[in-house]
């Protein structure tokens, strides 16, 4: 159910197995895999190098686009209830919907 993101040629996917991956297309490879699960659903957004996920546990990742690795910036709990519903970024603000209602959050 998660859509992956293209960073720089790169794709960068979560997948079934609930793990984070980098794949170069070009060579038909998986660069790397997490050795962590992450969720059943990953919802993302790429801006630049920086990918924003948030999985269906109400936590919003942010993650540094790397062939060379799984680098995890930062995370967040921006709710205590399931969200299945796709991120949305607009200008600098994120909306997180969760099963009980939409919260809008500031992204600097």
């Amino acid at each position: 159910m998660s859509s992956p993101v293209v960073v720089d040629g790169l794709v960068y996917m979560h997948g079934r197995d609930k793990r984070f991956h980098c794949l170069d297309p070009k060579k038909k490879k998986v660069l790397w895999s997490t050795a962590d699960v992450y969720g059943d659903y990953w919802s993302m957004v790429a801006n630049g190098k920086s990918i924003l996920a948030l999985d269906n546990r109400g936590f919003l990742l942010l993650i540094e686009a790397s062939p060379k690795g799984f680098k995890l910036v930062d995370r967040i709990e921006v709710s205590g209830r399931p969200t299945w519903a796709h991120l949305v970024v607009c200008g600098n603000e994120v909306y997180v919907r969760d099963l009980k209602g939409l919260t809008a959050y500031r992204w600097q």
